[in-house]
Protein backbone atom coordinates (compact mmCIF):
# COMPACT_ATOMS: atom_id res chain seq x y z
CA UNK A 1 0.00 0.00 0.00
CA UNK A 2 2.56 2.91 1.36
CA UNK A 3 4.93 1.96 -2.00
CA UNK A 4 1.49 1.59 -4.34
CA UNK A 5 2.04 -1.91 -5.09
CA UNK A 6 -1.04 -2.87 -4.22
CA UNK A 7 -4.61 -1.76 -2.78
CA UNK A 8 -6.36 -1.46 -0.04
CA UNK A 9 -8.83 -4.23 -0.76
CA UNK A 10 -5.53 -6.36 -2.07
CA UNK A 11 -3.87 -5.85 1.01
CA UNK A 12 -7.56 -6.35 3.09
CA UNK A 13 -7.64 -9.97 1.37
CA UNK A 14 -4.34 -11.63 2.61
CA UNK A 15 -6.03 -13.50 5.35
CA UNK A 16 -8.47 -15.90 3.62
CA UNK A 17 -10.55 -18.12 6.07
CA UNK A 18 -10.19 -15.96 8.79
CA UNK A 19 -13.27 -14.00 8.68
CA UNK A 20 -11.46 -10.57 8.47
CA UNK A 21 -8.80 -9.44 6.25
CA UNK A 22 -5.91 -8.34 7.19
CA UNK A 23 -6.12 -4.84 7.66
CA UNK A 24 -9.38 -5.10 9.28
CA UNK A 25 -8.47 -7.01 11.80
CA UNK A 26 -5.28 -4.44 12.58
CA UNK A 27 -7.75 -2.35 13.02
CA UNK A 28 -9.72 -3.54 15.15
CA UNK A 29 -7.07 -4.80 17.63
CA UNK A 30 -5.44 -0.64 17.12
CA UNK A 31 -2.76 0.09 14.71
CA UNK A 32 -0.83 1.36 17.93
CA UNK A 33 -0.90 -2.10 19.01
CA UNK A 34 0.40 -3.49 15.68
CA UNK A 35 3.03 -0.88 15.38
CA UNK A 36 4.48 -0.86 18.96
CA UNK A 37 4.22 -5.06 18.74
CA UNK A 38 6.22 -5.16 15.20
CA UNK A 39 8.41 -2.55 17.04
CA UNK A 40 9.34 -4.75 19.64
CA UNK A 41 9.81 -7.57 17.62
CA UNK A 42 12.47 -5.49 15.68
CA UNK A 43 13.96 -4.38 18.58
CA UNK A 44 14.64 -7.92 19.83
CA UNK A 45 15.37 -9.67 16.83
CA UNK A 46 16.56 -6.68 13.56
CA UNK A 47 15.10 -8.96 11.58
CA UNK A 48 13.95 -6.24 8.32
CA UNK A 49 10.71 -8.27 8.29
CA UNK A 50 9.78 -6.64 11.56
CA UNK A 51 10.56 -3.21 11.31
CA UNK A 52 7.44 -1.14 11.20
CA UNK A 53 6.67 0.37 7.44
CA UNK A 54 6.97 4.29 7.47
CA UNK A 55 3.18 4.69 6.67
CA UNK A 56 2.65 2.15 9.94
CA UNK A 57 4.94 4.74 12.24
CA UNK A 58 3.19 7.88 11.09
CA UNK A 59 -0.22 6.58 11.52
CA UNK A 60 0.73 4.81 14.80
CA UNK A 61 2.17 8.42 15.73
CA UNK A 62 -1.08 10.48 14.62
CA UNK A 63 -3.11 8.05 16.57
CA UNK A 64 -4.96 7.41 13.35
CA UNK A 65 -7.30 3.60 12.49
CA UNK A 66 -7.80 2.81 9.00
CA UNK A 67 -11.05 3.66 7.14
Amino acid sequence: MQEGAASVLAVNQLLPGSGAGLLTRANRIGLSRVYEALEGAYQDTREPRYNPCSLLKRMHLRGSYLR
